[in-house]
């Protein structure tokens, strides 16, 4: 299937950054400064910061949810959603893996 071809790739041991091979430079060449290994220490902070909460009220709740209720039942999506529990073999941790980027 679609999904599952696409999800293939998720159980494949991935290399950090740190792994891979540098590109062959020439005798007594410099290595450029972005091309130098920073520790876990040097490196900025994630782009993916604690946001500020936000303050929604009910209305807006149930608007929200109400969409992502007709989003999960659309017909694509609940094909979707049957191909991630059947390769899961109903583990919800494993459904989760698929569904959740």
């Amino acid at each position: 299937t679609r999904l599952s071809a696409a999800l293939g790739d998720r159980d494949r041991p991935r290399l950090a950054l740190e792994q891979l091979p540098l590109p062959a430079r020439k005798e007594g060449a410099s290595r450029p400064t972005s091309a130098r290994r920073m520790s876990s220490l040097q490196r900025p902070p994630a782009a993916s910061a604690q946001a500020p909460p936000v303050s929604l009220s009910a209305e807006q709740a149930k608007v929200v949810l109400a969409e992502v209720i007709k989003a999960f039942g659309s017909p694509e999506n609940a094909q979707r959603l049957e191909e991630a529990r059947d390769n899961a073999c109903n583990d919800m941790g494993k459904m989760l893996q698929f569904l959740l980027p």
